[in-house]
């Protein structure tokens, strides 16, 4: 039992997230903006899990996911603009 109450707070970011946009205090975007730094703030204070040292590796790993999506996204963009017409050209 000790182990479950102390996740209580984790199980309240959810809370946050849904009970922010049903209640009408802030947009989806704000709520998922407020529910990452209520989470950086749980992590680095109540569980004191999160470090600097996690968070750069973090924002490290997400960069190298977010440029791996973006260059195989773009690469698809090239072949399509050679198919369309030139916007000056009879069709």
């Amino acid at each position: 039992i000790r182990g479950s109450v102390r996740t209580v707070p984790a199980l309240t970011v959810p809370m946050v997230l849904l009970g922010g946009i049903v209640f009408g205090v802030f947009t989806p975007t704000e709520a998922g903006a407020v529910t990452v730094f209520y989470a950086l703030f749980l992590g680095a204070t109540y569980f004191g899990t999160l470090t600097f040292e996690r968070i750069a590796e973090s924002l490290r790993a997400t960069t190298r996911v977010t440029a791996s999506v973006l260059r195989r996204s773009g690469a698809g963009v090239q072949p399509n603009h050679d198919l369309l017409p030139d916007p000056g050209s009879p069709a």
